[in-house]
């Protein structure tokens, strides 16, 4: 499950450094503060599965968040 959410994660912010520094596109403000908890789940992820916790509720917590924020 975390290296699917790593997996997730990682390419969400691909898609969207690829749209705005190879595209173009330039990114609202919102775009921009969305992109912190996706790099934040990803380090999260990452250390997950370095140091062998379970930090996937900390992870749940931190989607729930940015929904609000996105909202």
């Amino acid at each position: 499950m975390i290296r699917f959410i790593l997996l997730v994660s990682v390419t969400s912010l691909i898609i969207a450094y690829g749209a705005e520094y190879i595209f173009g596109i330039k990114p609202c403000i919102l775009c921009i503060y969305e992109r912190i908890p996706y790099m934040v789940v990803a380090v999260l992820s990452i250390a997950s599965l370095l140091f062998k916790r379970n930090l996937l509720p900390l992870i749940i917590v931190i989607f729930i968040a940015s929904s609000a924020l996105a909202f």
